[in-house]
Order: C-alpha cells, then sequence, then structure tokens
C-alpha cells in the first residue's frame, strides 16, 4: 500500500515478530533437538569419563549410581535457540557489516544454542555422576542454563559480532 520503502522499512520489525512466536514448525524440531542434545550429552559424558546408557532421549548411568534423566521438549533447547535467533537477528540487523556476515552473524545462533544445551546435559551428567544426583537434576538443571551457558552463548556471540565487524573474518576470494 505504501510502497517498497515502506515494505522494505518494515521487513526486519516482521521477521523480528515472526521469531518471537513459537511456531509449529519450530515446536516440532524439538524432537531433532532432543534426540541431538542426548546423543551429544552421552558422548560428552564419556569424554569426561562417566559412562552412561542411551535410549532414544533418555541417559542413565551405566553403574546405577543415578536415576534415568529424560531429555523433555523444554530441555531439548528451543527456547535458547528462539532466544538466540532474535538476539542475532537483533546484533546483525544494527551492526555495519555486509550482508554475508549479518547472514553468518544470525546463523551462528543454531551451532551456539546447540552446543550449549548439549553441554548443560553433559554437564548435569557429571555432577549427577560425581556429586549430587537429585541436586543436578533439580537445581542445577533449573539455573544453569540461564546462569551460565546462555551468557557464555551470548559471549561468544558478541565475538563474532565484534570480529566481523572489524573485517577479522573475511570472505573468501574466489580463484
Amino acid at each position: 500500500l505504501w510502497g517498497w520503502n515502506v515494505a522494505r522499512m518494515l521487513l526486519f520489525p516482521l521477521f523480528f515478530f515472526w521469531v518471537a512466536i513459537p511456531l509449529p514448525s519450530f515446536q516440532q524440531a524439538t524432537v531433532s533437538l532432543q534426540i541431538l542434545a542426548a546423543k551429544g550429552a552421552d558422548i560428552g559424558a564419556g569424554l569426561c569419563g562417566v559412562d552412561t546408557l542411551l535410549n532414544g532421549t533418555e541417559i542413565k548411568a551405566a553403574s546405577g549410581a543415578w536415576g534415568p534423566l529424560e531429555i523433555a521438549k523444554g530441555c531439548s533447547g528451543i527456547r535458547s535457540l528462539m532466544a538466540l535467533l532474535m538476539i542475532s537477528g537483533a546484533w546483525a540487523y544494527v551492526a555495519k557489516i555486509s550482508f554475508w556476515k549479518r547472514v553468518v552473524l544470525f546463523s551462528s545462533a543454531v551451532p551456539l544454542a546447540i552446543v550449549g544445551n548439549v553441554l548443560r546435559v553433559t554437564s548435569i551428567c557429571v555432577i549427577s555422576e560425581h556429586g549430587n544426583a537429585d541436586w543436578a537434576a533439580n537445581t542445577w538443571h533449573d539455573w544453569s542454563g540461564l546462569l551460565l551457558f546462555y551468557p557464555i552463548s551470548l559471549i561468544l556471540l558478541l565475538a563474532l559480532a565484534v570480529s566481523l565487524a572489524r573485517n577479522r573474518l573475511r570472505c573468501p576470494r574466489r580463484p
């Protein structure tokens, strides 16, 4: 109705609001994220010396020292992913960088959220094995994402934004 200039100005705000709404297609991605978090935590726990048994999205100690941990839909990392996508989208929008760098910055939220969630679930397994399993499954589970892993993801996202803005990462030249 108001022309292409207004449509171009409204493109990002409308996209930003679209990302803010949990769409059904994103909610269906929780199953894949649950499986990915469970497999990653199983590997991570093994690297930390904790033998685990993986059954779908359930992780339990091979020694039986702690009960099974179910990677539920809420623990899939979808909330962290959506929040990081919004923040990276806002940073990419206001940054004075080229388009491909904006795409890289925005897209980097996906691996950061996945790795952060895998590390969080891995830490729950390790604390359950070597510490207090009840505290790990309740208190640490509830607060570790917000107090530790999410801020680390934000710092890494900010470091990427700064390195892109300072031209430390350049687009490869074609021969």
